[in-house]
């Protein structure tokens, strides 16, 4: 399977789900939903060994359009802002968009200021998020686990034919960083709420998830689970302020990074999982548990944090009934 096929399985799977943007006013209208059923039926329809080719050319598509230094600003101005997995998703919603598409986005992103679908993400009939297609980009896993019965055998056999699969898209085009005038007219409250969170006339894109708050709050836990003091630090503004439920509080970036040395060293198994993460601007709200063989530390927990640009100014977990309030974390 070449590239040219790969694409006539992805525009086959296009009029099968008779995508017509014009006529989507609902949040349930995602790239994702109306595509990804399409596509892995399609590719159900082929022996395994298709499956996999596809799911390589699929990959190397993807690829091509993450390595466009103008994707990252764009999926900022739609979104506001998206984690890594999020990112990808993107990525392969620009897949599943179909050739004339991906071709237009990669030569410029603001190109997608022309789509039905984001100029309704401009007018408020879609969701910010339309545009992310996780089960497009996982339609091959799906429709080989159908075929073969076998959960996750596809990453194995992709990786085993990368090489043996001759990459058939030819020279990434130039990829310039510049603006994006008419995505930043169309978003314009957004693009001035990035430029506020920035605090800057200038936005760093080169991270996706840098300026959402919601993403800086899991990213700040992520370094908590793996004990990374180096990691929380550089999470950490200056003036960041750790509240314990019990009212307890440390200032400051340095002597908040030596309480957690010490936490750490004392519990090391202490983890925190979190079920749903809302935020308000850049005021964030955590529900979950803790982790942790210290009975006193295990069980229900809440925290709020303040994200001021792409750091954490304040920690402060809540207080939880029936939880000891001097060992929450």
């Amino acid at each position: 399977m070449d590239t040219d096929r790969c694409w006539e399985l992805i525009e086959a799977a296009r009029a099968d789900a008779d995508l017509d943007w014009d006529e989507c006013d609902s949040e349930a209208n995602s790239l994702d939903v109306l595509l990804s059923d399409a596509l892995v039926a399609r590719l159900a329809q082929l022996p395994p060994q298709e499956i996999v080719a596809f799911e390589v050319r699929f990959s190397r598509l993807q690829g091509r359009i993450a390595g466009h230094d103008g994707i990252h600003k764009a999926v900022y101005l739609l979104t506001l802002g998206v984690g890594d997995d999020g990112f990808t998703d993107f990525c392969a919603g620009m897949v599943g968009l179909g050739r004339h598409w991906y071709e237009l986005v990669l030569a410029d992103p603001d190109n997608l200021a022309d789509h039905p679908a984001v100029r309704r993400m401009a007018a408020g009939k879609l969701d910010r998020f339309a545009l992310l297609a996780e089960g497009v980009q996982y339609a091959a896993h799906t429709a080989y686990e159908q075929v073969t019965g076998e959960d996750g055998g596809l990453f194995d056999e992709a990786d085993r034919i990368w090489e043996a699969l001759e990459d058939d898209l030819g020279p990434a085009p130039l990829s310039q960083p510049g603006r994006l005038p008419r995505l930043e007219g169309l978003f314009a409250e957004n693009c001035a709420i990035l430029r506020d969170w920035s605090g800057e006339g200038d936005v760093d894109y080169s991270n996706t998830m840098a300026y959402e708050p919601r993403a800086v709050v899991i990213a700040f836990n992520d370094r908590i689970n793996d004990r990374d003091i180096d990691g929380l630090m550089a999470l950490m503004t200056d003036d960041h302020t750790f509240v314990d439920a019990a009212g307890a509080t440390v200032v400051g970036r340095v002597e908040c990074a030596a309480a957690w040395r010490g936490f750490f060293a004392t519990f090391p198994d202490y983890r925190n999982r979190f079920d749903a993460v809302s935020a308000i601007g850049g005021i964030v709200t955590v529900g979950g548990r803790s982790e942790c063989s210290e009975p006193a530390l295990a069980g229900p927990a809440r925290w709020s944090a303040i994200v001021r640009l792409d750091k954490v100014a304040r920690w402060q977990v809540e207080a939880v009934p029936d939880r000891d309030p001097t060992h929450l974390t």
